[in-house]
């Protein structure tokens, strides 16, 4: 028996195998679609939650920092947090509005980010 014949039976459980694969495919694809897009939603809901505690937390730090280094009793840790909190609320402002843009982008032009989304990666 040759390579060719031994080969054919599992040529041909592959090619079944791969037309049940595509066929179950077609069959989920809407679901698939909406739960990828209820995962994009949970995310950006989620990036646009942390982002707004880490800035109320960001503007608590700058409040008690500004108020330190002015009664100059703890000037140099008040410095400190004073910048580091000031860096970390800038990031966040950005985290917080790309959230709002995803969001926004998703339930707007929802094929649009699907696009953009497998572009990206």
């Amino acid at each position: 028996m040759s390579i060719e014949e031994q080969l054919q039976p599992l040529i041909a459980k592959a090619i079944e195998a791969a037309e049940k694969t595509g066929e179950f495919v077609v069959e989920q694809a809407p679901e698939l679609l909406q739960q990828f897009y209820k995962w994009q939603i949970i995310e950006s809901i989620l990036n646009i939650v942390f982002g707004l505690v880490v800035l109320f937390i960001c503007v608590f730090i700058i409040k008690w920092a500004t108020k330190a280094v002015k009664d100059y009793d703890t000037e140099l840790l008040g410095g400190a947090a004073l910048v580091t909190s000031s860096i970390l609320f800038i990031i966040f402002v950005i985290v917080f509005f790309d959230g709002i843009y995803s969001l926004v982008e998703i339930i707007v032009a929802p094929k649009l980010y699907l696009i953009e989304y497998f572009l990206k990666t």
